[in-house]
């Protein structure tokens, strides 16, 4: 999987500000051995108690995740691309909110058949650059993991009914125009 990200460029730990650099070493602990993180928007200082850390979205190669912090703790909330139905932007005057639609349900296939309402999840008032940045690769890694999730299921159809295509079928022979032959029964004759 991590061949089909070289793309993304992952967020560097020098470009950041101090609230994104309190986000990355809260997440950096709970990623996954080949995770990457590929951008970081945290909140608006102008939106929360200066005695309050940030809350934050994060994108990485495998989720997206929505750190909410408190004082003394924080929780996050986390979606597998493979279970992201859809991740909006709204971006007002100061800041701009990011909401994540996942599936209501946890199966290979559920961002392609499920009926349920998903599940959703917003940050209010992040920085507006950043949370743009944070849009920008989530719809691609969206746009990917559709990609994805479609030829599996296309796959996996497939192999309910047996059919496996090695090969690509080669072309019907073409049925002969010209008249028949002197001594050939012709088309009529041999039906």
């Amino acid at each position: 999987m991590a061949d089909e990200h070289t793309a993304m460029v992952p967020a560097e730990a020098g470009n950041e500000g101090r609230d994104s650099a309190y986000i990355r070493a809260k997440i950096t602990p709970l990623l996954m051995a080949d995770e990457v993180i590929y951008a970081i928007a945290e909140q608006d200082p102008r939106y929360r108690w200066w005695v309050l850390p940030p809350d934050g979205a994060v994108v990485t190669s495998h989720r997206v995740l929505l750190l909410h912090c408190n004082l003394f703790s924080f929780r996050f909330e986390d979606f597998h691309w493979e279970h992201v139905e859809d991740i909006h932007i709204k971006v007002g005057f100061l800041g701009a909110t990011v909401s994540v639609v996942g599936a209501s349900r946890k199966t290979g296939l559920a961002t392609q058949t499920t009926s349920a309402p998903g599940k959703s999840s917003s940050l209010n008032n992040l920085v507006k650059g950043r949370a743009q940045e944070v849009y920008k690769i989530g719809q691609e890694m969206e746009h990917k993991w559709r990609e994805i999730v479609r030829s599996r299921a296309m796959e996996e159809t497939r192999a309910a009914h047996g059919h496996y295509v090695t090969q690509a079928p080669t072309a019907a022979p073409q049925a002969s125009t010209a008249a028949p032959q002197a001594g050939e029964p012709s088309p009529k004759e041999r039906l």
